[in-house]
C-alpha cells in the first residue's frame, strides 16, 4: 500500500520548459534593440545546445558550489562568443539580467497541481522531489507557493545527489518512513524519475505533458502514464477517483 507520494516539479507540476523559452525569447528581443546584428537562429541553437550540455553534467556530478545564476550567465557570454558577438561579455551580462527578470514571471504551474497535491495530502504524505540548483529550484517553489502545499522538499543540489541516484529516493523515503515498495514516484523524465524510482523497488507513474511524448523506452515500465495528475490518485489507498 502506498505510504508516501514522491513528486517531481520542471514538466510535472510546472510548466519549465514554456517558461525558459519565453524568457529567452524575452530576453533576446532586448539584446537585439543593444545589437541587431546578434543572429536569433544561430544564438538560439548555441544557447540551448550549451545549457542542456550543462546541466546533463550536473544532473551526473552535482557540484555544491554551483549555481543557476554563475551557469545562466556563463551559458550567455559564451554563446554571444561563439556566434561572433564583439561585445559578448558585456552584453551576455545583460542578456542573462533580462532573462532572469522574465523567467521567474512566465513560470506557472499546470492547472491540476494544487488540486492534485491538496487531495494527495489528504491521504499521504508529499515529497517534492527536484533535480537542480538550490537558488533557482528555491526562487520557483516560493514564487509558486509550492512549499505550502507539500510535506517536504528535496533539492538535488542540498541533498548532494540526483535522481536517478538512488541517494535522493532513500532520503525522500527516510523523511516519509516508508520502504521502497510503500513509496510512488510521479515525475515527466522517464531515466530520472521513472526508471530512477523502479531500480530502487519503488512504484512509478510517468507524466507525459506533450501528447507527442514517446512510450516507455526499455522495462521496467511504469505504472501508468498520464497526460493529467488526478488518476495517479486512483493508486492512494483511499483510491479517489
Amino acid at each position: 500500500m502506498i505510504q508516501a507520494l514522491l513528486i517531481d516539479l520542471d514538466q510535472t507540476l510546472a510548466d519549465d520548459r514554456s517558461s525558459a523559452a519565453e524568457a529567452w525569447e524575452q530576453a533576446f528581443a532586448a539584446l537585439s534593440v543593444l545589437d541587431p546584428g546578434v543572429p536569433h537562429d544561430d544564438l538560439s541553437e548555441v544557447y540551448w545546445r550549451l545549457s542542456n550540455d550543462i546541466w546533463s553534467v550536473l544532473d551526473n556530478a552535482m557540484r555544491p558550489d554551483a549555481t543557476a545564476a554563475g551557469i545562466r550567465l556563463e551559458v550567455w557570454k559564451e554563446s554571444l562568443r561563439r556566434v561572433g558577438c564583439v561585445h559578448w561579455e558585456k552584453l551576455g551580462a545583460y542578456a542573462s539580467d533580462q532573462y532572469w527578470e522574465h523567467r521567474l514571471e512566465t513560470y506557472h504551474l499546470y492547472p491540476d497541481a494544487i488540486p492534485f497535491l491538496q487531495a494527495a495530502r489528504e491521504i499521504v504524505p508529499v515529497i517534492l522531489v527536484t533535480n537542480g540548483t538550490c537558488d533557482i529550484q528555491e526562487a520557483k517553489i516560493e514564487k509558486t507557493g509550492l512549499n505550502r502545499h507539500v510535506d517536504a522538499v528535496l533539492i538535488a543540489q542540498a541533498v548532494g545527489a540526483s535522481k536517478p541516484s538512488p541517494v535522493i529516493f532513500q532520503k525522500a523515503m527516510e523523511i516519509a518512513n516508508c520502504g521502497p515498495e510503500q513509496a510512488l514516484m510521479v515525475g515527466d523524465n522517464y531515466d530520472r524519475d521513472v526508471f530512477g524510482a523502479l531500480r530502487c523497488g519503488m512504484r512509478a507513474v510517468w507524466v507525459q505533458r506533450d501528447e507527442h511524448d514517446p512510450e516507455p523506452p526499455f522495462p521496467p515500465y511504469p505504472e501508468l502514464i498520464v497526460r493529467t495528475l488526478s488518476p495517479v490518485l486512483n493508486l492512494l489507498p483511499a483510491g479517489v477517483t
